[in-house]
């Protein structure tokens, strides 16, 4: 008869076994728990859809299957999120008990000789590894989770960001710029960055982005203004920088990419210069005095006509002489 070990909290536990001898022997080992007893697969297959256990205990042979029948029905019923299950084998076959732990067992250990300790051994066992396996799950979904909000944020951004391995493969990238070029993620990821359609259209836009490669990998951080190509060949100008990331002691790991559309700053700017050059010409026709010039009566620009109307030449404007304040004094 097996010595009784008190446990420090009562635990439910599902006994499984057809033999009476084995059920006393467990119920007098586990006094102080709520021990249920199934005398078969049935049975035990009712309670387990009806209750949860803190531990389930299950003989290796029933009169209507096994224990390996049962593992594969806990499977299916709770999705993989077995509760401790303690087989308790006839023998000391060694190759059942690797087919039960196989097939998901948690402790295996002989029915004939039980003790109070060594099934509270098994049990204890058996729960840190369900606990253990279930903070596994949940730091996966918290990754995981962690991940795709992550990628939500990444593909509600135009701006492009991506991250390059060493060797200048992409390896993540997120979504809008890689469809506003007309391509999927499968067209770029795994590939070498120069080799996809952003800079693929010359030798020189792959090379200059190679070197660009070349210089993060040794700790530069490479800003620059760059022509990329776009969904149906149009050519777009980008903020393009490439920046390197290390590990904790230090070393470069990876090349970090990022982007943004400058089309409508280039846009302004052109505009801007055009409007200066249009401003220019009326000033240099000298049809109206025009000039400019800060609080200190400094000029920094000024047409022939203005330097008429104030009674200068250019020659003193050259010289630095202008002083519009003094000219307009009265």
């Amino acid at each position: 008869m097996p010595d009784t070990v008190p446990a420090a909290a009562a635990l439910r536990l599902l006994l499984i076994a057809a033999d009476d001898a084995l059920a006393a022997a467990v119920r007098h080992a586990r006094a102080n728990d709520d021990v249920e007893h199934a005398p078969t697969l049935t049975a035990a297959i009712e309670r387990c859809a009806a209750a949860r256990f803190d531990c389930i205990l299950c003989a290796c042979a029933l009169p209507d299957g096994d224990a390996l029948a049962l593992l594969a029905h806990l499977q299916r019923l709770q999705h993989g999120h077995l509760a401790p299950v303690v087989v308790l084998a006839a023998g000391d076959d060694a190759a059942a008990h690797a087919r039960a732990l196989r097939a998901g067992a948690h402790e295996v250990i002989p029915a004939d000789g039980l003790t109070g300790a060594a099934l509270a051994r098994a049990i204890d066992g058996a729960r840190v590894r369900v606990a253990i396996a279930a903070d596994v799950r949940r730091d996966e979904r918290v990754a995981r989770e962690s991940e795709q909000f992550l990628r939500r944020v990444l593909d509600s951004l135009f701006a492009f960001v991506g991250v390059l391995d060493r060797d200048g493969t992409l390896l993540e990238a997120n979504r809008a710029p890689v469809e506003a070029a007309g391509l999927t993620l499968d067209d770029v990821i795994g590939r070498k960055f120069w080799d996809c359609w952003w800079w693929s259209y010359s030798e020189a836009s792959r090379s200059r982005l190679r070197g660009w490669i070349e210089a993060a990998l040794h700790g530069e951080v490479v800003r620059t203004d760059v022509e990329v190509r776009m969904a149906g060949g149009r050519m777009m100008w980008i903020d393009f920088q490439l920046a390197p990331l290390r590990d904790a002691a230090g070393r470069i790991t990876h090349l970090v990419l990022s982007a943004m559309d400058l089309t409508e700053r280039r846009c302004a700017e052109a505009a801007l210069r055009r409007s200066e050059q249009i401003y220019r010409r009326m000033a240099d026709a000298n049809l109206i005095g025009v000039g400019f010039g800060d609080s200190s009566g400094r000029v920094h620009y000024v047409n022939d006509e203005m330097l008429r109307m104030m009674g200068y030449t250019r020659a003193d404007y050259d010289a630095g002489r202008v002083n519009w304040a003094e000219a307009l004094s009265p």
